[in-house]
């Protein structure tokens, strides 16, 4: 990299300095402030600032052309379609910096800075550090400051849903972002398979967030739901409030499917993320496409109940998520569903229960 002079940048301190024999491109190496939550809502309310390094060297190009940190996201994209033809040559090498800046934006997930959404903020927030005030720390990008005071009286730390966030900082997210988002993210971990080995009392069930966009050391992210212009949040949610332990408490549901009842001749061509039936291991969870989703619900793990529940409903189908009870009335989520489209499609009424899901 080239500094503003036109002079070789000594370094540009993505990482911890490092042999060449060290590889150094982990997590753990990352530089700091890259890791920071606050570094992140700066990062995302002014992409375009520049960077320089501990002797005030800026990232540049060529004489005086500085770079800037959405700059470097959009190169980073670009190295996709380099890498394509690159793969022809397999003898050819990155520099190491290039590499360095890879390993820098896919760690800190700020790969997708240039369309970053507030869920996906807020679930990026979930893997950096904070010692204290997170909310505090990241309320300005997600433009959630109503929740804050000032006074003494009011401690902004009691109260915080699983040890992170205050419960109106919580609610004030999931008003702004909408129910139907707020609880649609998903965990590339099946952490829910360890519920289910650890749970059979209700003295023994410990919340970790399964509904949650943000949770202990949980790697989570959003699906972009795509769906048909007359497709909307159903209300049902707007009875779902959220713990400061973590559990959701839920009043009423639209039951699409449900392992308790007779599955229904017709089959629901779904598209699944969840786990896979008929694996040698159930923490195998995956994209699936066309499954019929009432097979699937009574499939898996049947001597639990399964649940499809609908969040967002049009007349040609929903979208939703998948609870599995652990014991009665305690469910934990475990995946979720997009139906395709029909002709036709008949959307059940919504159902009072009395459910918590951890």
């Amino acid at each position: 990299m080239l500094q503003g002079d036109g002079t070789l940048m000594s370094t540009i301190e993505l990482f911890h300095p490092h042999t060449e024999q060290e590889a150094g491109n982990d997590k753990a190496s990352l530089n700091p402030w890259f890791t920071s939550l606050w570094t992140l809502q700066e990062i995302c309310i002014r992409p375009d600032m520049l960077i320089c390094n501990a002797t005030w060297e800026f990232l540049a190009v060529r004489q005086n052309v500085t770079v800037t940190f959405d700059e470097l996201v959009a190169l980073y994209q670009a190295n996709f379609k380099a890498d394509e033809k690159r793969s022809r040559y397999p003898d050819a090498r990155k520099p190491r910096a290039v590499t360095e800046l890879i390993h820098l934006l896919e760690y800190t997930g700020l790969s997708s800075l240039l369309t970053m959404s507030r869920p996906t903020i807020l679930i990026l927030g979930n893997q950096r550090q904070c010692l204290e005030g997170r909310a505090e720390a990241i309320m300005a990008v997600l433009d959630a400051t109503e929740w804050f005071s000032t006074s003494l009286e009011d401690p902004a730390e009691d109260d915080l849903v699983l040890n992170l966030y205050p419960v109106d900082f919580v609610n004030e997210i999931r008003a702004k972002i909408g129910p139907a988002t707020f609880f649609s993210s998903e965990s590339i971990e099946p952490y829910f398979v360890k519920s289910l080995e650890q749970f059979s009392s209700l003295e023994e069930v410990h919340a970790f967030g399964s509904m949650l966009p943000f949770g202990p050391g949980l790697p989570k992210f959003f699906h972009d739901i795509k769906s048909d212009p007359n497709m909307s949040p159903d209300d049902s949610m707007n009875t779902w409030t959220v713990d400061p332990t973590g559990c959701v408490r839920i009043n009423e549901v639209v039951i699409i499917s449900s392992s308790r009842e007779v599955a229904p001749a017709d089959v629901m061509s779904s598209f699944i993320f969840g786990p896979v039936i008929g694996a040698s291991n159930d923490r195998i969870v995956m994209p699936q496409e066309d499954v019929d989703l009432h097979s699937w619900v009574r499939a898996y793990r049947p001597s639990l109940p399964n649940y499809a529940i609908g969040i967002y409903i049009s007349p040609t189908g929903s979208l939703g998520i998948l609870l599995k009870e652990i014991v009665p009335g305690v469910l934990v989520k475990i995946g979720s569903y997009w139906e395709n489209a029909a002709a036709s499609h008949d959307i059940p009424k919504s159902k009072v229960v009395n459910w918590v899901v951890v």
